[in-house]
């Protein structure tokens, strides 16, 4: 059986102080697991861009789906990563290891991309990317059943691409 990568949602470092966190879904807001969201003024979930105007809002990342494209704001709820966690999302683009990350834009909401450095990113920040899962899994050649791993780290510091599960630790 081929090993399976972790999911985007998915907490890395078992931090038992830390909280998780349930937030009302905004209204016609379909939330995936592993989107980042930003809490807006109501106190409602929202998935996040580089367009949406954030500066200074509670950024969270979703650790389970919830669907509220028919609902009003508040019918549901989400349960989600807060600051400090150490949480996997997907790369919406390249991005170096250790370098800072921000809401994906147009056609990458709810992923990060890379983070410029400016002014105008430096409020819609949502972490830092430390690691991708990393190993090859090969067949043997003489019994096709068996399976083996070679870790290159579990978590390699190696760069991110488009579409990488990578982890971010949120701020």
């Amino acid at each position: 059986m081929a090993a399976q990568l972790t999911q985007a949602g998915t907490i890395t470092r078992e931090q038992t102080f830390l909280p998780i966190r349930r937030f009302s879904v905004a209204a016609s807001t379909n939330v995936v697991k592993g989107d980042v969201l930003y809490i807006d003024t109501n106190g409602n979930a929202n998935k996040s861009t580089t367009a949406t105007d954030f500066d200074y809002v509670t950024k969270v990342v979703a650790l389970g789906s919830a669907d509220n494209s028919s609902g009003i704001a508040k019918a549901i709820d989400v349960p989600c990563a807060v600051r400090n966690h150490f949480v996997t999302v997907v790369a919406g683009g390249d991005i170096k290891s250790g370098q800072r990350v921000k809401a994906g834009g147009t056609g990458k909401e709810g992923e990060v991309v890379a983070s410029l450095g400016t002014s105008a990113d430096a409020n819609r920040e949502v972490g830092i990317y430390w690691a991708k899962e990393g190993g090859t899994i090969a067949k043997g050649t003489d019994t096709p059943w068996l399976e083996t791993f070679t870790d290159t780290e579990n978590w390699s510091q190696a760069d991110a691409k488009d579409n990488d599960i990578i982890e971010v630790q949120l701020f």
